[in-house]
Formats: C-alpha cells, structure tokens, sequence
C-alpha cells in the first residue's frame, strides 16, 4: 500500500531530527606531554606573624591530576627548581598555578593564576623541544592582579 502522506511527513520529520553521523577522525593527534618548570617565586604576600610565608605551588591542567612543589621554609622569594609534567588531552586546557602557604593544620591563599594552553609556544602545535620562561604575576584573593608577587616559571612542550 503507498504511503500516507501523515506517515511520509513523520519519517521525513524523523529524519531531520535523527542525531547526526559524526564526522570521521582525522588522523590521531600525537600524544603531547607539557613539561613544567616552577622556578622560583617573588616578592609572594607574607601569610605568618613572622612576616613570611611557607610558599608551596598547586598546580592543575583541566580535570587532570593536581601536582606541587615542596614546601619551601620562612621566605617571600622560594627557590623550587622543580619539574612537572602533565600529559595534553585538550588544547584548550587551562594550567592553573595556585600559590598557598603551609601551616600546621591548614593552608592560606597566597595567589593564582590561569594560563590557557594555548597561549604557550609549540603546545598545540607539533611539539618542540623550546623552553620559554614565563614571569606569571599571582591575582590575590580579591581579585587584585600582581598584588600577591610573581612565579617564574618555563615551559616546554613534548610528544
């Protein structure tokens, strides 16, 4: 029997909504690795009744794994020299740096700062082998940009 018209418009509206076949995969991204290096902090807020702090940096890219630094003892210029490497999942990740100082039973918020993956070099492009060094300057817990001090910081990116 030839379709009705009622039945020809339901399975052309059905189709119209039907969800969309995804587009094929282009090629597998090269897995990429971000390599991180906390340098050094400057002039961070002192969080202790000495006048210092006992600075330690939180780090995170997207939802990934959260790493830190150690905890550097009594100063407001910590030298950490410290690696890190978080593996790419999302070229539009942000890197979150937290700074905090250490206390006995819990932690003060010294200052943090966002940086988009892809404001770094070479990051969501083939991978290289260049370093860049970053002054990254810490918002304070009002918002305030630079107030809190700064982390130097460098960069690379590798497959």
């Amino acid at each position: 029997p030839p379709a009705t018209p009622n039945a020809a418009a339901a399975a052309s509206l059905a189709a119209a909504h039907a969800p969309a076949t995804p587009a094929p995969a282009g090629p597998p991204r090269p897995k990429r690795t971000l390599v991180v290096k906390v340098v050094s902090g400057h002039k961070l807020l002192a969080k202790d009744y000495g006048g210092t702090s006992d600075p330690f940096v939180e780090m995170n890219l997207g939802w990934g794994k959260m790493q830190k630094t150690k905890v550097i003892k009594k100063t407001l210029e910590p030298t950490w020299n410290q690696t890190f490497e978080f593996p790419i999942s999302d070229d539009n990740s942000v890197l979150t740096f937290t700074c905090l100082d250490k206390d006995l039973l819990s932690c003060d918020f010294i200052g943090s700062i966002a940086v988009p993956l892809a404001s770094l070099p070479d990051c969501t492009r083939t991978p290289g082998g260049n370093t860049h060094q970053r002054i990254l300057d810490l918002t304070d817990e009002h918002g305030v940009p630079a107030a809190a001090g700064s982390l130097t910081v460098e960069f690379s990116c590798k497959a």
